[in-house]
């Protein structure tokens, strides 16, 4: 019995393995800086929600997040504009959003809470993901706060008197 359970879970994680990268990429992310900008404002929002939400129904939580993660709203603070980035945003989800799904229902079953850095790995960037960023490329967007961060530290650093 738990050899049959293994192997359907094996089986289930081969298959959206398979699934993930075999969509054509939409016109709308033909741009690769856009392309994972735009996965990691998706990813980024839905996971924020889903934490928000814990105590509903997953699959509420789920229909919710997705349902609303593509507003200008929840996609200001990324490098591209609003509405080019809400234009990604649906175009990312309307050809992978039952992936997401799945990978949303792996990741928060049982009230599990994941985490941002594996949901990105997992859809975005890693080798069974939708490749949306280049193994060796940082998230645009996590790069520019990177780099903002590190100048504010350097800015507020004590000048040496020589």
């Amino acid at each position: 019995m738990a050899r049959w359970a293994i192997l359907c879970v094996f089986l289930l994680v081969l298959s959206q393995a398979w699934t993930l990268g075999e969509k054509p990429v939409p016109s709308e992310l033909k741009d690769p800086f856009l392309f994972c900008d735009a996965c990691y404002a998706t990813i980024t929002e839905v996971t924020a929600m889903m934490v928000q939400s814990k105590g509903s129904k997953l699959k509420q939580r789920i229909k919710t997040a997705l349902d609303s993660v593509c507003s200008t709203d929840h996609l200001r603070r990324y490098i591209l504009s609003p509405p080019k980035m809400t234009k990604a945003c649906s175009a990312l989800l309307k050809t992978w959003r039952f992936e997401l799904e799945q990978l949303l229902q792996e990741q928060f079953h049982g009230g599990k809470e994941s985490n941002v850095d594996i949901l990105l790995e997992t859809f975005c960037r890693g080798e069974s993901s939708i490749q949306a960023c280049r193994e060796d490329q940082e998230f645009p967007t996590r790069k520019r706060d990177r780099e903002r961060s590190e100048q504010q530290s350097k800015a507020q650093e004590p000048k040496d008197e020589l």
